[in-house]
């Protein structure tokens, strides 16, 4: 019995096969023959289409004449070794059409021999694979555009924070393995909103362009640099010593306060910049960020224009400030704040006094703490609003009993912070809960200071003291004297009362500047139609001086301490005895 393996094995066709074959091949694929030297010699119907020459012109020439200039000629110097020394070669050739566009082939050359090993000829059989190519680069470019939408900052070019913080990891790791510094450094624009706000969101952009430029050319291939979002910037230092760093950041700072000149406007931008080194100040992306960011704050609390390094002292007081705002939060909770009342005297006898509301905290262990005593907890958003909030409720809730009480008073100021404004309007809050009190509006001043106009939002804020007005509240500027355009305020708010701060009512009994500059301001304050109250009254020298000055209203110890809701009555039957 006789198996398949037994049986001989015909691999070659029959010569009507072997025709077939070749039909099948030239009816499906681009055929072309050269000869030892690469004249081509015979080309099918498939070559002539696609190349776009006829027969005639390519028969006698060599493949040369079809060179894109995509590849490199070691490209087609390797594959000429391959094919002379009488092996096949694969691969895939741009080529270029005689109207010169561009097609991909994938081309298998065979080398014919003789039988005593000469070539006679080559045959190459090449599949058009365009379209593959086109979907390729697609992909290629879909994936170049997704990289960088998301690593790149579009509007600046540089590094945005997904890459950054991937990268610093990278570096960091690097630096545990060999022991090398890594530092990072926070950069953040000073005052960036007023050139939004002055020459408008094109400028702000050219703006964060041009800082993103000067950034680039401190970049090597030991610093990088980011852009974070918004008008912050990060830069990093691998492997350089501190002095370096130091150097690096302070030529940093200067090339940011070069002038910046925008569609004919010059103008200058300084930054502030907070930076921290591993392995020193920590290992961890999370360490050396939280480490610069509490550099950055420090440097931009003090002046500003300037680079502080972290030190451990800035975690230290991070975390009494935390300790506080839970603190806060907790005496909120449990009501351990209240307000006491300053009587604000006028110098007419026919006008009632009017009251200051102050915030204190009745601490369970330290006893009443004024509002110095927890500043931080003003600096912060969240916790600032929740002041507040309960100032506003108190007050109002005050009002009412103080009105019970059959005490005739003026008005009550409740003092309001910049974060005050930045929720829903503070007058339709204000209103809302005086109509749920029952207390009238003429019995409400708001009471600002300066620093509300130089914080974000300050056209806001002007709108809604506008809008307070127009509800019939009177607005109050308190500390006037200590700001930097008080003048400029006075025209454009519509201010009813003007506090001189108690700096300057404290040396008014001397000749000397503070004297002469009280009288200016109080002749500025009636001459803009508005009454102008002095604080820090203690003495009556101080209180005739002012008087004879023509001050409107005196606030101070003289007439009495702060005191609760409840000791109101007391303390005004005092002040009928000490009428000015």
């Amino acid at each position: 019995m006789h198996t398949l393996a037994d049986r001989p094995l015909n691999i070659w066709p029959s010569d009507t096969q072997a025709d077939f074959i070749i039909h099948a091949l030239d009816s499906a694929a681009i055929v072309a023959i050269t000869d030892p030297a690469g004249q081509i010699t015979f080309v099918n119907a498939h070559f002539v289409a696609i190349s776009g020459y006829t027969a005639d012109e390519l028969i006698g020439n060599n493949h040369r004449m079809l060179r894109s200039g995509h590849h490199p000629r070691s490209f087609f110097r390797r594959m000429y070794a391959t094919i002379t020394s009488g092996r096949v070669w694969r691969g895939e050739i741009c080529n270029r059409r005689k109207n010169g566009t561009l097609y991909w082939v994938h081309t298998t050359i065979v080398p014919h021999c003789s039988a005593d090993g000469e070539i006679e000829h080559y045959v190459a059989i090449r599949f058009d694979i365009s379209d593959r190519k086109r979907m390729e680069n697609d992909l290629l470019a879909s994936r170049a555009k997704l990289h960088w939408a998301v690593n790149i900052d579009a509007l600046t070019g540089l590094s945005n924070r997904r890459a950054f913080t991937r990268h610093l990891s990278t570096w960091l790791e690097q630096a545990r393995d060999d022991g090398s510094s890594v530092t990072l450094g926070l950069i953040d624009l000073d005052h960036f909103k007023n050139i939004n706000d002055f020459y408008g969101h094109d400028a702000g952009d050219a703006t964060l362009r041009a800082i993103a430029e000067r950034l680039r050319r401190f970049e090597t291939p030991r610093r990088a640099a980011a852009r974070l979002g918004g008008d912050e910037f990060a830069i990093v230092f691998l492997g350089e010593t501190e002095d370096n760093v130091r150097r690096a950041i302070d030529d940093l700072l200067a090339a940011i306060r070069d002038p910046l000149v925008w569609n004919g406007l010059t103008h200058r931008c300084t930054a502030s910049i907070g930076y921290a080194t591993a392995p020193h100040d920590g290992m961890l992306e999370s360490e050396l960020f939280k480490g610069a960011d509490l550099a950055l704050y420090h440097a931009k609390a003090g002046f500003r224009n300037r680079a502080q390094k972290f030190t451990p002292a800035f975690t230290q007081a991070l975390d009494r400030r935390m300790a506080q705002l839970n603190e806060v939060e907790i005496g909120l909770a449990e009501d351990q704040f209240h307000l006491l009342y300053q009587p604000m005297v006028p110098v007419s006898p026919d006008d009632a006094p009017s009251l200051e509301a102050l915030l204190r905290w009745n601490h369970p262990l330290y006893g009443e703490r004024t509002p110095d005593h927890f500043r931080d907890a003003f600096e912060d958003p969240e916790t600032a609003t929740q002041i507040g909030d309960f100032v506003l409720a108190r007050a109002v809730e005050d009002i009412g009993r103080i009105m019970s009480s059959g005490v005739t008073f003026g008005h009550v100021a409740i003092n309001l912070s910049g974060l005050d404004f930045h929720r829903q309007s503070v007058a339709y809050r204000l209103d809302r809960l005086l109509r749920e009190h029952d207390v009238p509006r003429h019995k409400v001043c708001v009471e600002v200071t300066e620093g509300v106009f130089f914080g974000k939002g300050s056209e806001n804020i002007r709108r809604e003291l506008d809008r307070l007005h127009e509800f019939g509240f009177e607005i109050a500027l308190d500390d006037f004297g200590t700001g930097f355009a008080s003048l400029t305020h006075l025209r454009q708010v519509p201010f009813d009362i003007i506090k001189i701060d108690r700096s300057f009512t404290r040396g008014i009994t001397e000749a000397g500047a503070e004297a002469t500059i009280v009288h200016g301001i109080i002749d500025i304050v009636r001459g803009l139609g508005r009454r102008l109250v002095a604080e820090g009254v203690e003495t009556r020298d101080q209180a005739d001086i002012l008087v004879d000055m023509g001050c409107d209203i005196l606030q101070g110890w003289l007439f009495g301490r702060p005191c609760p809701v409840h000791a109101l009555p007391a303390l005004f039957k005092q002040l009928e005895t000490q009428r000015l």
